[in-house]
């Protein structure tokens, strides 16, 4: 009964979202949560439920404090680290290989292209994306998706700015990262403006 008591009310919300508090008001629903309501009758599995589905958002922890009558609702958003546009709209990827609309991104992230925004193409960018070593992400300007098996990126790298670089599928990418470092690290390939990894174990550099 003590839960249910005038004493026990929600007091303060705290709300935590990087800058997007607004918007998480608005996905709130005031039935769920105000000032003044006993802190048993906070839904938190509602809440929880409401922002789980925001694809924006990586990580939510909504906590309700008993002695205090706060509740605190902390939304960590996802990094976007490329976009893309979608029937006219931009969509973001993360370095997890996650598509989502973000409420609030840089304007001067890298483009990704797609010759045909196809389920297998969206997916072998999630893919690559997801086991691309972080330096070579930081320096990428550009992400071309020719298809599935085909994704061409420009970078820039240390000694190396501009570099294209073509992929291929993002199958033995480990490899194929490997392969490329130690290219670089090849003294006659200081001038090297090109990589095919298409075929790991038969790479080809080009200056021109």
């Amino acid at each position: 009964m003590l839960g249910w008591s005038k004493l026990l009310v929600v007091k303060k919300i705290e709300l935590s979202a990087n800058g997007n508090e607004a918007l998480i008001s608005q996905i709130i629903e005031p039935a769920d949560i105000h000032l003044g309501l006993p802190l048993a009758r906070v839904n938190l599995s509602k809440i929880n439920r409401d922002l789980a589905s925001q694809k924006w958002i990586k990580h939510l922890n909504i906590n309700r404090h008993w002695a205090t009558g706060n509740v605190s609702i902390m939304a960590i958003p996802r990094i976007p680290v490329a976009r893309y546009e979608v029937n006219g709209a931009v969509a973001y990827f993360d370095s997890q290989g996650v598509s989502f609309a973000a409420p609030s991104a840089p304007t001067n992230l890298p483009l990704i292209t797609f010759s045909s925004q196809d389920q297998a193409s969206k997916q072998a960018v999630a893919d690559f994306l997801t086991h691309i070593p972080s330096d070579f992400l930081a320096g990428m300007s550009e992400l071309q998706v020719l298809s599935s098996e085909s994704i061409k990126m420009t970078t820039t790298l240390p000694s190396f700015s501009g570099l294209q670089i073509s992929w291929g599928s993002p199958t033995q990418l480990a490899l194929k990262v490997n392969v490329l470092r130690h290219l670089l690290a090849i003294a006659d390939n200081a001038k090297v403006i090109r990589i095919d990894l298409t075929n790991p174990l038969a790479p080809v550099t080009s200056t021109k």
